[in-house]
């Protein structure tokens, strides 16, 4: 997870990298880099689970592809959370990764 208290390089290296991708696909690998999500969370993400508002990405769920592709409930508690939207991520698009 990488915030506003992460050394500079590493911060650095993240927005070269979001930087060198596609267009398309800079929110999502902003979303991964920036919010700490998973593929399969990333994969799961819908409206409901983002609050541009209040600034934060709900994790409520994973894509499980050994699952038959099936969205699954997150494993643990711990995977249950709140995950703050980090300026980074408006700026990079954030509203583009949502699938539904």
């Amino acid at each position: 997870l990488l915030n506003a208290t992460t050394p500079g390089l590493v911060a650095e290296e993240a927005a070269r990298l979001v930087s060198a991708v596609p267009e398309d696909d800079r929110a999502t690998w902003a979303t991964a880099l920036y919010a700490g999500l998973r593929a399969g969370e990333l994969m799961a993400l819908r409206w409901s689970d983002v609050d541009l508002a209040g600034g934060v990405i709900h994790v409520r769920r994973s894509y499980d592809p050994k699952d038959g592709g099936q969205l699954v409930e997150v494993k643990s508690r711990a995977g249950l959370r709140r995950v703050p939207l980090a300026g980074v991520l408006r700026a990079n698009g954030v509203d583009t990764i949502v699938v539904t």
